[in-house]
């Protein structure tokens, strides 16, 4: 599993067809089962948390060249972990 901790950059535009294409990119993997958990950081202005799955790094890889801001607008920090541990009480926060 991956930890990956997406930071849109503060030279990236931030328009609706832009946050609309990268938020394409994450449902679409949301759907694949590749992404788990995706959302915006509360604490850090213009980030957000994705736990993801993959075969190895290369497939993460691929998935993430395909994000709009990729590669010049955005950093990906990933953490590859194993989830020893996993709350069956993990549920989406209700805004």
């Amino acid at each position: 599993m991956y930890l990956i901790n997406v930071k849109i950059k503060p030279q990236a535009k931030l328009d609706e067809q832009k946050l609309n294409a990268h938020r394409q990119w994450f449902k679409t993997f949301y759907d694949q089962q590749k992404f788990l958990l995706v959302g915006p950081s509360k604490s850090v202005p213009r980030s957000g948390i994705i736990i993801a799955q993959a075969k190895d790094q290369n497939e993460l890889a691929a998935m993430i060249t395909q994000d709009v801001f990729y590669p010049q607008e955005a950093s990906y920090e990933i953490n590859e972990f194993q989830a020893n541990l996993v709350s069956q009480h993990i549920h989406a926060e209700q805004a």
